[in-house]
C-alpha cells in the first residue's frame, strides 16, 4: 500500500519539479533579455482563478519610445498589460501610482511588474512543491521495504 502512494507521490513530485525547472529556466531568460522602464497603474481588474483564489490584479501601461529622431505623435507605443500574481484587495492599488516595469523590446506586450512575486515566485513555489512531494514519495517507497 505505503509503495503504490509512494511511487505516486515521487512521479508526481518529478513532474512538477520538472515543470517548475522548465518555468524557473523561461524566468531567468526573460529577465537577463528583458529591459526595465517605469510603468503607471492606470486601474485593476477582477481575476477569478477560483473561488478560493480571487482578487483584483492591477492594470499597468507604460510608453515606450519607437527611437525615431523626429518625435510624432505615432513615435510612442502605449503597452497595456494586467499584472498577474498580484490579486488582492481593490483598495490596495493606488491609481496613478508609478512601477517598475520589465518588458521584452521585441514583444513589449510581455510584460511583468518588477517584483520578486511576479517573476520569481511561482517556479520557485512550483520546484518547492515537487521536491517536498517526491521526497515524501521517496519515503514512503523507502518505509515499504
Amino acid at each position: 500500500m505505503f509503495g503504490t502512494i509512494g511511487f505516486y507521490l515521487a512521479a508526481g513530485g518529478l513532474t512538477v519539479l520538472t515543470i517548475g525547472w522548465t518555468m524557473l529556466i523561461k524566468a531567468r531568460a526573460f529577465y537577463m533579455y528583458s529591459e526595465i522602464t517605469t510603468g503607471k497603474i492606470v486601474g485593476t481588474e477582477f481575476i477569478d482563478i477560483n473561488r478560493r483564489n480571487c482578487g483584483y490584479a492591477p492594470i499597468i501601461e507604460f510608453t515606450l519610445d519607437n527611437k525615431n529622431k523626429k518625435k510624432r505623435k505615432d513615435d510612442f507605443t502605449r503597452i497595456r498589460f494586467t499584472g498577474s500574481n498580484l490579486a488582492r484587495k481593490e483598495s490596495s492599488f493606488e491609481i496613478g501610482a508609478a512601477v517598475p516595469v520589465r518588458y521584452i523590446p521585441q514583444k513589449p506586450e510581455f510584460a511583468r511588474i518588477n517584483s520578486f512575486n511576479e517573476i520569481w515566485l511561482e517556479p520557485l513555489a512550483g520546484m518547492l512543491a515537487g521536491l517536498i512531494f517526491t521526497s515524501v514519495g521517496l519515503f514512503f517507497l523507502s518505509a515499504s521495504r
